[in-house]
C-alpha cells in the first residue's frame, strides 16, 4: 500500500531528526542549543503533517474498519498515544529557541528524553503492530 510506504518514510525522517537532537544534546546542550532548537522546529514541521494526518484521517478510518483486529488495534493506539501531538506541541513551545533551552537545561534534558522516547515508541508500535495489518 502506497500510503504505508509514505508513513514509513516519514517515520524514518522523524527518527533521524530525533537521533540528531539526542546526539547534539548528549554532546553539549549549551554549545549546541541553536542547532537543537532548529532541529526541534524541523521535527515540529514533519510531525505536524504526520501526526495530524494519522490522528485526523488514518486512525478514524481504521477504527471504522470492518476487520475487528484493525479496528481494535487502532482504537487501542488512539487511547494510548492519541495525545502525543499536543504533548509534542507543548514541548516545542517550551524549547523552540536557544534561550529557552539554555534557561533550564536540566528540565530540557528530562523532557527531551521523555518526549522523544514517546515519539519513537509510537513509530515502532505503528510499524510492528498496526501497519502490518493493513
Amino acid at each position: 500500500m502506497k500510503q504505508i510506504e509514505i508513513l514509513t518514510k516519514q517515520h524514518s525522517d522523524i527518527e533521524k531528526i530525533i537521533r540528531e537532537i539526542e546526539g547534539l544534546k548528549n554532546d553539549s546542550i549549551k554549545e549546541n542549543a541553536t542547532q537543537i532548537a532548529m532541529k526541534i522546529n524541523q521535527l515540529a514541521g514533519i510531525l505536524k503533517i504526520h501526526l495530524n494526518s494519522e490522528d485526523k484521517y488514518m486512525y478514524p478510518n481504521l477504527i471504522e474498519n470492518t476487520n475487528h483486529k484493525i479496528s481494535q488495534t487502532a482504537s487501542l493506539f488512539v487511547e494510548e498515544m492519541g495525545n502525543l501531538n499536543s504533548i509534542f506541541e507543548d514541548y516545542k513551545v517550551k524549547y523552540n529557541t536557544m534561550s529557552k533551552i539554555i534557561s533550564d537545561m536540566e528540565s530540557f534534558k528530562e523532557n527531551t528524553k521523555n518526549v522523544m522516547a514517546a515519539l519513537l515508541g509510537r513509530l515502532k508500535k505503528e510499524e510492528k503492530e498496526l501497519y502490518i495489518l493493513l
